[in-house]
């Protein structure tokens, strides 16, 4: 039986030039299926958003992400306007979470320390198989 992993990391103090340029956050999804060595299988898409507060008085930019491979997805939420982005990657086949951490880190010029990290194993009590190539 094996389970499948699933990161998602809080990232904070992000320069707000990286988190609202399409090409980055493009480049930044695909480095990360890269650096777990998963394969596309659609995408990546980057879709800008402008979401307005309850008041209507405010907007705030966003860009979100997402590259499907062929064992699940990577997905990248940006805020600009708080300085943060939110990673999320989920597979069906394990892989190497602090590879993942390292890569952000670098991208991002960030410190661990500026990362609220969530590691989940889910589907535990899945019998499958453990899948070893996509």
């Amino acid at each position: 039986m094996s389970s499948m992993p699933h990161l998602m990391l809080d990232i904070y103090g992000v320069n707000r030039e990286v988190l609202t340029d399409e090409k980055e956050i493009e480049a930044l999804i695909t480095a990360i299926t890269a650096v777990i060595d998963m394969k596309i299988v659609a995408g990546p898409f980057i879709i800008p958003f402008v979401h307005k507060a309850r008041t209507g008085s405010l907007e705030h930019f966003t860009l979100d992400g997402i590259v499907i491979i062929a064992t699940s997805h990577v997905s990248i939420h940006t805020l600009p306007h708080k300085n943060m982005l939110f990673v999320d990657v989920f597979s069906c086949k394990s892989f190497d979470q602090e590879r993942v951490l390292a890569l952000v880190c670098e991208w991002l010029k960030v410190t661990p320390e500026n990362i609220d990290r969530t590691p989940v194993e889910r589907a535990t009590r899945s019998p499958r198989e453990e899948i070893v190539s996509a």
